[in-house]
């Protein structure tokens, strides 16, 4: 599995601020990059908003972190993969599969 991790990944999380004139902003902040393994899944189209937004499921493969969690993502190649579900592999604490989904509106 090691030699499959070639991607080098960012572990976003995303926090509120406030800009100068006092409205709310959600950003997305660098946690940690990890090395990853990235397969796509599956593809759907939906017609949302008067547009076709276009969703890929994926699966990244991580070394076992306990800090991974839905409320984050993962940040490559200028995508972003939203985290659905953590799985820890045969709940040994080596790996964690991370069900997420890559959203683009187009």
């Amino acid at each position: 599995m090691i030699g499959q991790m070639r991607h080098l990944v960012t572990i976003q999380s995303e926090r509120r601020t406030t800009d100068t004139d006092g409205s709310a902003a959600l950003l997305w902040y660098d946690d940690v990059q990890v090395y990853a393994e990235i397969k796509p899944r599956s593809g759907s189209e939906s017609f949302h908003g008067m547009q076709i937004e276009g969703r890929v499921t994926h699966e990244i493969t991580i070394r076992y972190r306990t800090d991974v969690t839905p409320k984050k993502r993962v940040y490559w190649n200028n995508r972003a993969f939203n985290i659905r579900a953590v799985l820890n592999v045969n709940e040994r604490d080596r790996w964690l599969k991370l069900a997420a989904e890559e959203g683009v509106a187009t």
